[in-house]
């Protein structure tokens, strides 16, 4: 075999591993993203199906808030509101557990953390975003009360 310029042989079979390597990282990480959006979905499913459960349960508040001539857009406005609300707290406390995890394994490992600086607020933006979306149709189903109907 001939020197590389660096007076070192070159391993072709340590080039390789660390190809499939690097594969094998990209294909993980593509999982996790994968993983990390369908459990993303699902939770704001469930958000949603809990804001219809309030709705239900807030029947004769949302007539009483209609009868008294609350425009159907500020009755829409409080769930979407909430829904904001609870997705900015899910969001901040979502970040704060990856925080305290990440800190709490690199320690264990004797590891340094690394903690990109846009990541919290990214989190507590899409907290945000997807308590929104899991208000939309619950508000809407809310503003539509006919408040004859329900006192």
């Amino acid at each position: 075999m001939t020197e590389s310029a660096g007076g070192r042989v070159p391993n072709r079979r340590g080039a390789v591993l660390l190809g499939v390597a690097v594969v094998a990282a990209i294909v993980a990480a593509f999982i996790v993203a994968i993983m990390a959006s369908i459990l993303l979905v699902l939770a704001t499913v469930s958000a949603a199906a809990a804001m219809f459960l309030s709705v239900q349960a807030r029947t004769a508040e949302i007539a009483l808030r209609r009868a008294i001539g609350t425009a159907r857009w500020a009755v829409a406005g409080l769930f979407i509101a909430e829904g904001a609300m609870v997705g900015v707290l899910g969001g901040a406390l979502g970040a704060l557990a990856g925080t305290v995890g990440l800190m709490a394994i690199s320690a264990s490992q004797g590891w340094s953390p690394v903690l990109v600086p846009w990541l919290i607020p990214l989190g507590i933006a899409i907290g945000l975003v997807t308590g929104v979306l899991s208000a939309l149709l619950p508000a809407r189903e809310a503003s539509r009360t006919e408040p004859v109907r329900h006192l």
